[in-house]
């Protein structure tokens, strides 16, 4: 779910950042913080489902 989050952040900030129209500053800020928030929240997501299912796995 948290993954999921992160990837529409991402996408709603990118959207922003690459606007065809001139938008003020503070929005295109915003449109950074937006996509850097959303790719580290998707990133952790993954790296604890994936360390997750790592343990579940048994070897031998």
């Amino acid at each position: 779910m948290l993954r999921n989050v992160g990837l529409a952040l991402a996408a709603a900030g990118g959207a922003l950042l690459a606007a065809p129209i001139s938008l003020p500053a503070g929005i295109v800020a915003l449109g950074g913080y937006l996509t850097v928030g959303g790719t580290v929240l998707t990133e952790v997501s993954q790296v604890t489902v994936e360390d997750g299912a790592k343990a579940d796995r048994k070897d031998g």
